[in-house]
């Protein structure tokens, strides 16, 4: 499978064929079994700091709030704390969670972990 730079994919089948392992090993968490993952032409080796990746399964941290947890990526690569919460509440703002800044996620209800309340 080859992407074009500026393209959108979609994965899709059933259960178990193999999307999730494609987009992992996309993303560099796991190493193919068969064939190789390349970006940009270079062979992947470790994670691919050009992508980003939404798990499928919640993976806020519950002892974190809100706006850490959207600062936890950027503070990963080791952006400043005060860019990564200006940053952050930008994010915030734009999904209209402002007023959720502080607080901890509460036990998950449908989609509302993936707004961040």
């Amino acid at each position: 499978m080859a992407i074009e730079p500026g393209h959108f994919v979609a994965v899709i089948g059933p259960t178990g064929c193999g999307k999730s392992t494609v987009l992992n090993s996309i993303a560099g968490l796991l190493t193919p079994t068969e064939g190789e993952v390349r970006i940009d032409g270079s062979l992947l080796h470790g994670i691919n700091r050009q992508a980003s990746y939404m798990f499928q399964q919640d993976a806020l941290l519950p002892w974190k709030t809100m706006i850490e947890n959207i600062a936890l990526g950027l503070g990963y690569k080791g952006v400043a704390r005060g860019e990564r919460t200006g940053k952050s509440r930008a994010w915030s703002a734009r999904a209209r969670r402002n007023n959720f800044e502080q607080r901890c996620p509460a036990p998950p209800a449908g989609g509302r972990t993936k707004r961040g309340a």
